[in-house]
């Protein structure tokens, strides 16, 4: 059955104390001839069913709403500025504009219903207080996209985040998380430091994550993490910090002041150009990490891999710890084609307990004052490893097996 529309004429304010109602059900209509406006009403605001604004520039200003029902919020080329929308002990969907809707929707309080449907069409959301969806949400709005306004903000998509879709510019701020559900992005920027959080799901992104002097935390607990694109995963973050994945793929290259790689249970995999300029750090947890580019690594400060898996460089690149390395904790360090070099420090790979599996060609090239310590080599078929290239470098050598 067809509900009932209500119509009002021209632009419309709301002063009254008492409450305002918009429809009472999925099935009601409510147009305005104009402009709506409601902020300035102290009492509550409910919402059921659609409200639009017909005329040209029909922008929508809302006080804090209560969703009664399913609710469709339309204004054109209009703006829609919200506060606080909340579907109460009920749960239903907030729709924000049409398919053919441009102005930008805007929230400034948070946004709390049980699923957000958004369309593709070239207008903007802005959730600056944050935002909390029971159900899978998908992005689909082809304007920018603005989850939250600093580093204390939450949004929470229970069921889910996918923003692909989206085409202007992704904006991430504070904790953005999913509870044992999948979180996907394409580009985006850092608008505030942001954690990532999926309790459990996976976290990918499909194009470069640009940091713009902000930190980044990423968390996925049992959940995989793939990140970026043949070109660039992370750049210009401040610290990025892994704190838990079953494993983590950066399909680009990474840059950042400080690098903490605290916790996996897998492979960290760098297969892009690794750039700290200040540090890279390692924690005791059963992970392995390969530096893998076929471009050159650069990593600030004196570097411990303490690591329990296995370190591998590969790639056929350079990997320059520029205060010196040591790995004397991993299960084994294999060099496949590959050099590592020092600027400053000393050169520590393996020892007693932590092998040198040397699989294709390889250098270890040491500064001129660094010493360099290299546990019980091992050599495959035809594979060569140049120790020190000429500089005046104390080497000490366990033990070589192998041609």
């Amino acid at each position: 059955a067809g509900g009932s529309t209500t119509t009002l004429e021209t632009a419309t304010t709301f002063l009254n104390t008492g409450l305002v109602s918009f429809g009472n059900a999925d099935a009601d209509a409510t147009v305005v001839g104009g402009t709506l406006d409601t902020a300035t009403h102290t009492a509550a605001t409910f919402l059921a069913g659609q409200l639009t604004t017909e005329a040209a520039n029909g922008a929508m200003d809302l006080s804090a709403a209560t969703l009664n029902a399913n609710a469709a919020l339309e204004s054109g080329s209009g703006t829609i500025d919200l506060t606080t929308v909340t579907d109460g002990a009920g749960a239903f969907d907030l729709a924000l504009q049409n398919g053919t809707g441009t102005g930008t929707v805007t929230a400034t309080g948070a946004v709390t219903v049980d699923s957000l449907t958004t369309f593709a069409s070239a207008y903007a959301v802005d959730l600056q207080g944050g935002a909390t969806v029971t159900q899978d949400t998908n992005f689909l709005n082809d304007g920018a996209l603005t989850l939250g306004s600093g580093a204390a903000s939450t949004s929470t998509f229970v069921g889910g985040l996918d923003t692909t879709a989206v085409l202007g510019t992704v904006t991430l701020n504070g904790t953005i998380a999913t509870t044992a559900t999948d979180m996907d992005f394409g580009a985006a920027t850092l608008g505030s430091a942001t954690t990532l959080q999926t309790s459990d799901g996976a976290l990918t992104s499909t194009g470069a994550i640009t940091g713009a002097g902000q930190s980044l935390t990423l968390a996925a607990g049992t959940g995989a993490i793939s990140l970026g694109d043949a070109t660039t995963s992370v750049g210009g973050v401040t610290t990025l910090t892994l704190n838990s994945s079953s494993a983590t793929t950066f399909s680009g290259a990474v840059g950042a002041a400080d690098i903490a790689l605290n916790g996996t249970t897998g492979l960290i995999d760098f297969t892009g150009a690794v750039t700290a300029t200040n540090s890279l750090t390692t924690a005791n947890q059963p992970y392995s990490v390969n530096f893998g580019a076929a471009a050159n690594d650069s990593i600030a400060g004196d570097t411990t891999f303490l690591n329990a898996g296995s370190l591998t460089i590969t790639g056929g690149g350079t990997t320059t710890f520029e205060g010196g390395v040591t790995a004397t904790l991993p299960s084994v360090v294999n060099l496949q084609g590959s050099t590592v070099a020092s600027t400053t420090g000393g050169i520590t790979l393996g020892d007693a307990d932590t092998g040198l599996a040397v699989t294709d060609s390889s250098i270890v090239d040491g500064s001129p004052t660094g010493i360099i310590t290299l546990g019980d080599i091992t050599l495959a078929d035809a594979a060569q490893l140049t120790v020190g290239q000429g500089d005046a470098n104390v080497i000490s050598l366990r033990s070589v097996l192998g041609t």
